[in-house]
């Protein structure tokens, strides 16, 4: 197996000395993970839609992930081609149907992708391959080739949007196993007394999740009211009672020296507690503000 592989490298750079900005390259590296190679295919993996825009603050999603996923394939894998250029649609065809059912060279039995997945990197791989076909006129594959437009009524939006839809079938692996969505409140008291007691340190994490729906890697990014980057959880206070807890998931900042992010924001907001737990809330924000404060003994 070729030990040169086609992988991600996400370059770091602190702006205005508090935002943290991340980009990703594709790049070619070794079998020890060391770069040997760049490439400039980079500029292909942003959405081909033209009302698309994105924050130069934001992170950028599984796209440069799933494009390597492709170059790995054409490349090195099955068909060993030497250009870009010199990409089919027999290969697209033959990668997207070996993605979704997971057999792709370095797929294992625990290797699953769901439905969400399978299509998101459909239409990962036709940006790609839209934007690099308008770059390079001579290259062998037709995109137009691969997929058809339709339109179709998006009820969030209530308007018909254009819908790209691959003129060949893929298939994915349906995913058997059961997702715990409702946990019962006896189950979720033995719980949260177990962090209590034993774990306190994970305390706002299961709290900021429990209470106010965010993802782990969000709650990695809240920041203390009294933060130097800006209050990050801001309380409003009526009569000496919390009556709103605000989380601000607005920007990601950089809240480590080392430039390694503590996790992603998936979407940029201010997000509230909800009514209904937040007494809860600051029952654990209290606890846990005492656990990080106490004096440390030497």
């Amino acid at each position: 197996m070729n030990t040169i592989r086609f992988g991600v490298y996400e370059h770091k750079i602190v702006y205005n000395n508090e935002q943290l900005i991340r980009r990703q390259l594709i790049v070619l590296k070794d079998q020890d993970g060391d770069i040997v190679g760049w490439t400039d295919f980079d500029k292909y993996t942003r959405s081909g839609k033209k009302s698309f825009s994105r924050s130069i603050f934001s992170g950028q999603d599984s796209r440069s992930f799933n494009v390597s996923l492709l170059l790995n394939y054409i490349f090195f894998d099955k068909y060993h081609i030497t250009k870009l250029t010199d990409i089919t649609e027999e290969m697209v065809r033959s990668f997207l149907t070996d993605y979704g059912l997971c057999r792709l060279p370095r797929d294992t039995e625990k290797t699953h992708r769901g439905k969400e997945a399978v299509n998101s990197c459909i239409s990962q791989i036709m940006d790609f391959l839209d934007l690099l076909t308008q770059d390079n006129p001579t290259c062998k594959l037709k995109v137009d080739n691969l997929y058809r437009t339709e339109k179709v009524f998006n009820r969030k939006r209530k308007r018909y949007e254009e819908k790209r839809v691959p003129t060949f079938e893929i298939n994915h692996i349906p995913n058997n196993r059961k997702i715990l969505r409702d946990l019962p409140e006896k189950a979720f008291q033995i719980i949260f007394n177990e962090i209590i007691e034993n774990h306190r340190d994970l305390l706002m994490l299961a709290a900021l999740s429990a209470f106010a729906g965010l993802r782990p890697s969000e709650s990695c990014n809240v920041r203390r009211p009294d933060s130097a980057l800006g209050p990050g959880i801001r309380f409003e206070i009526t009569d000496g009672e919390v009556t709103n807890v605000l989380i601000d998931l607005s920007a990601e900042k950089n809240l480590r020296s080392d430039l390694v992010a503590v996790g992603a924001i998936k979407k940029e907001r201010i997000q509230k507690v909800y009514p209904a737990f937040l007494e809860a809330f600051m029952d654990c924000y209290n606890l846990y503000m005492k656990y990080v404060e106490k004096p440390v003994a030497f």
